[in-house]
């Protein structure tokens, strides 16, 4: 029966979930292990160790725990600090962008909460903010910005949170590119696409040897540009653009 199918593909994918999440887990105690010696340096310069570990710790998960075959196609990213700009569909894109562009995530402070994950994502560089208070994402975007000028790369979801559908959301928040504008920082614009096959947004479980792309697009700089708001929506079309094509071969 139709109905016993989905209810059967429901409990599985929960099954795989929880292996997934409880390995994942206990991959990140041990990547918190190893990025303990450097927890006393500050931040901006530890990330210099612990960084890379941060980008294994989400290939092993990528591809070892949720079996992931994820397709990586553009360009190479350009060593040195940069905001790394991305449309939003899953979990997986964070986990993406890390493995493949050696990027620190921006993630609301609930994220700090997730046993190991939360600490790893820290030790690694991630700047998190809670969405509700005012000062907390003041801070957060002056620690974007000092933490690209130190020579890190660091994701930004304008969208702010995943999508249920893969279409691209009509309200964005572009503020922290018009900073990077302002302070002469790169912007690394990619985009995903059907990654939420493998993590679906809004139930909990997980699908293995789901296919998954990221596309890298050329760096942009502030100094090609003579406004601030239009290189903001210009580094956010190149977004818009990439994942309309990705969602046009995919289909």
């Amino acid at each position: 029966m139709p109905g016993q199918s989905n209810v059967l593909v429901r409990v599985l994918s929960a099954v795989f979930g929880v292996w997934a999440l409880l390995g994942s887990m206990a991959m990140a105690a041990v990547c918190c292990i190893a990025m303990v010696p450097f927890a006393l340096l500050p931040k901006g310069k530890r990330e210099r160790y612990t960084l890379p570990m941060g980008q294994l710790l989400s290939w092993l998960i990528l591809r070892v725990m949720l079996l992931s075959r994820v397709q990586v196609l553009g360009e190479t990213p350009p060593p040195g600090g940069a905001m790394v700009l991305c449309n939003h569909r899953s979990w997986l894109d964070a986990l993406m962008l890390t493995a493949y562009t050696g990027s620190a995530g921006l993630a609301k402070h609930e994220i700090r909460r997730i046993p190991f994950i939360g600490a790893a994502a820290s030790l690694a560089g991630a700047v998190f903010i809670d969405r509700r208070n005012p000062e907390s994402r003041a801070a957060g975007r002056r620690g974007v910005v000092a933490f690209i000028a130190a020579g890190f790369k660091i994701q930004l979801f304008p969208e702010g949170t995943r999508t249920r559908t893969g279409a691209i959301a009509e309200r964005v928040h572009l503020s922290l590119i018009s900073d990077c504008y302002d302070a002469g920082l790169s912007v690394l614009p990619c985009a995903v696409a059907h990654t939420e096959d493998a993590l679906p947004t809004g139930q909990f479980g997980a699908f293995p040897l789901q296919r998954a792309t990221l596309y890298i697009c050329p760096v942009m700089q502030p100094s090609e540009f003579d406004d601030r708001d239009v290189f903001a929506q210009a580094c956010w079309q190149q977004v818009v653009e990439q994942a309309d094509r990705l969602n046009g071969v995919s289909e």
